[in-house]
């Protein structure tokens, strides 16, 4: 029990910040008037989003990048389209235009803040360019979302997790579960340097027209996260 009320604890900001995230994610969706005929449209392209939060500090500690800087919380990796459990195959059209992010400076800011490029090798501008051409453009054929639309959506989509320490991956699942946010993620692991299992990223589940979490129908942990009982969160 007292594991699983520290774990808690470690979710507790995270609800917080999901219940002002989804009540201004679907008044973002109400302005845009999308038609029922457009919601139906988008099954038949994706199914649901699969929101990738990644932990910094387990992705600079691996030996195997020098990160200039290290965020303090959870930074987002994306936003990508999936169908039946597979990520979907998006036209990469139209191509990303920095001119048109850089026209939206508070936008820019946040993404600067909360959605940087933890990769040294790789600027935000091309980090962001990859994500929109790969990913976000399947909501430019479904939805005629822009990519400033695509980033400002992902954006508000970003949860406020903080870290803990060791725990097992099912006290992190019922913690959530147990909690307002009440749906099963999905989560990765990979390694530090020394060889220590840690929690790399936890992935949350929306619904296609992104006003609601839902469970991801996909198992809980990849291998790696499997090796040990207790995960690092460093």
């Amino acid at each position: 029990m007292r594991v699983l009320f520290i774990a808690a604890c470690i979710l507790v900001l995270a609800i917080a910040v999901w219940v002002r995230r989804v009540t201004f994610f679907s008044s973002f969706v109400d302005r845009q008037a999308l038609s029922q005929d457009l919601i139906l449209a988008a099954a038949y392209d994706y199914d649901y989003s699969l929101l990738s939060m990644q932990w910094p500090k387990s992705f600079c500690n691996t030996g195997q990048v020098e990160c200039s800087q290290v965020p303090a919380d959870f930074t987002i990796h994306g936003l990508w389209p999936q169908k039946n459990g597979q990520p979907v195959k998006c036209p990469g059209e139209p191509r990303y235009d920095d001119a048109m992010l850089k026209g939206n400076v508070s936008l820019t800011n946040t993404m600067n803040q909360i959605w940087p490029s933890l990769n040294p090798r790789k600027p935000n501008e091309k980090f962001w360019g990859d994500e929109w051409e790969k990913h976000g453009t399947c909501t430019n054929s479904v939805y005629k979302y822009t990519q400033n639309d695509y980033f400002q959506l992902t954006c508000d989509s970003h949860l406020g997790i903080v870290p803990g320490t060791s725990h097992s991956i099912y006290d992190y699942k019922n913690a959530i579960i147990e909690s307002e946010l009440n749906h099963i993620p999905t989560f990765q692991c990979n390694s530090d340097w020394q060889g220590t299992v840690q929690l790399l990223e936890i992935r949350f589940c929306i619904e296609q027209t992104g006003r609601h979490l839902q469970d991801c129908n996909l198992p809980i942990t990849d291998p790696w996260c499997d090796k040990v009982d207790k995960i690092a969160f460093p």
